[in-house]
């Protein structure tokens, strides 16, 4: 998968230093909501549009959040021929390569950019 040096994608090998340029400009942007009824904060990612996560408080939602981009980047990459084909899952590419670049949930966390939505 991730090399120190290279990635392995679909048997193209990349230069990782290459990739981290290429992708630079890629961040993650999250709606935040506010639940009336019980104060859950609820994140959901504009990139990943079926992205969606909660917490008592911002933090622990970015937390879920992050953990779930990098598991779905792990699965996307597991499963690159099935998720590469889909019509509303193509354009996670660049998302995907990120995370996985990142391989460190705190690091993708940094990059969450929340939003103000509405209920």
């Amino acid at each position: 998968m991730v090399g120190t040096n290279t990635i392995n994608i679909n048997n193209y090998i990349i230069n990782r230093e290459l990739l981290e340029c290429m992708l630079s400009a890629y961040n993650f942007t999250a709606e935040k909501t506010v639940s009336e009824e019980d104060g859950l904060v609820i994140l959901c990612l504009d990139e990943i549009e079926f992205l969606i996560a909660w917490g008592a408080d911002e933090d622990e939602a970015l937390n879920d959040m992050a953990k779930q981009i990098f598991e779905y980047a792990e699965d996307y990459y597991n499963y690159f021929e099935t998720w590469s084909k889909g019509t509303n899952t193509v354009k996670h590419i660049p998302y995907v390569l990120k995370a996985l670049i990142l391989n460190d949930v705190e690091k993708i966390k940094e990059l969450i950019k929340c939003r103000l939505g509405e209920i």
